[in-house]
């Protein structure tokens, strides 16, 4: 079909140079329709038939690759919320399992527990919704959450410090990426001790790099590195989000637990 096409156009193009272009452009010229050198527009039309295939498959590959990256940003997207979704309960349930203890034991800490966690689920069903969130809000939330966490423990019990050091309060960073570090050293670290408990958060953001590392004490008799569903969402959500530009490490060394977690943003 195509051979013959071409060889068609180049029938065509010869009689287009009998009848006009020659007579009209080039009347001293002479030229016959039959001749060896018809092989030449059979050429020009195969040549120009050639271009215009590569052209229309340049424009249908284009495209393709279009769609197909719009597949992958929405998988991605719909991943990235079912991981979003899984932190949710997670924390809720945790959360919820703390005020239970203290209502049973009638503590008095059991109202200003209630009301922190209130806070803290409003930013965690709603605020955390949007794509990005400012560093400085993150850091609130993480600084709630270690005010309701301690209003479990005696004094006696945990010994924590919080260190924050941001050149850049606004910059934009994916909500929900320091809780799982911090949540899970209250969890895997404080609760399983019983003896004091050591935290130590640092969070520092420096000409858009963001480091954080969260240290904790752990008790002597956990054989396996204390990686739940938290450490382990948090890194998918990190390869959706940030990949190649970020690092996560995570450690035992001996009674001491530590993640640490790098990101250029």
């Amino acid at each position: 079909g195509a051979a013959a096409a071409n060889i068609l156009g180049g029938m065509f193009n010869r009689i287009l140079k009998l009848y006009w272009l020659v007579p009209d452009y080039f009347p001293d010229s002479t030229i016959k329709y039959w001749d060896y050198r018809m092989v030449y527009d059979i050429f020009d039309c195969v040549l120009a038939s050639c271009i215009a295939l590569s052209i229309r498959m340049y424009f249908r590959y284009q495209e393709q690759q279009k769609r197909e990256a719009a597949l992958l940003l929405e998988k991605s997207a719909a991943e990235l919320r079912a991981l979003r979704s899984q932190i949710q309960p997670h924390f809720l349930f945790n959360t919820i399992n703390n005020l239970y203890v203290l209502a049973r034991n009638k503590s008095d800490k059991t109202a200003p527990l209630a009301l922190k966690l209130a806070g803290l689920l409003r930013y965690v069903l709603y605020e955390s919704a949007d794509k990005t969130v400012s560093i400085s809000k993150e850091i609130a939330l993480i600084k709630d959450y270690v005010d309701m966490e301690q209003l479990r423990f005696d004094e006696d019990r945990l010994r924590l410090s919080l260190n924050t050091q941001v050149d850049n309060s606004e910059q934009p960073v994916a909500p929900l990426l320091l809780l799982p570090l911090v949540e899970n050293a209250f969890k895997h670290g404080a609760s399983e001790q019983a003896d004091e408990a050591q935290i130590r958060i640092d969070i520092v953001l420096k000409n858009g790099q963001l480091d954080v590392r969260v240290e904790n004490t752990c008790a002597e008799t956990l054989t396996d590195q204390p990686v739940g569903i938290g450490l382990e969402n948090l890194r998918r959500q990190l390869e959706l989000l940030y990949p190649g530009k970020y690092r996560l490490d995570v450690q035992r060394q001996q009674r001491l637990f530590i993640a640490h977690l790098q990101i250029e943003l």
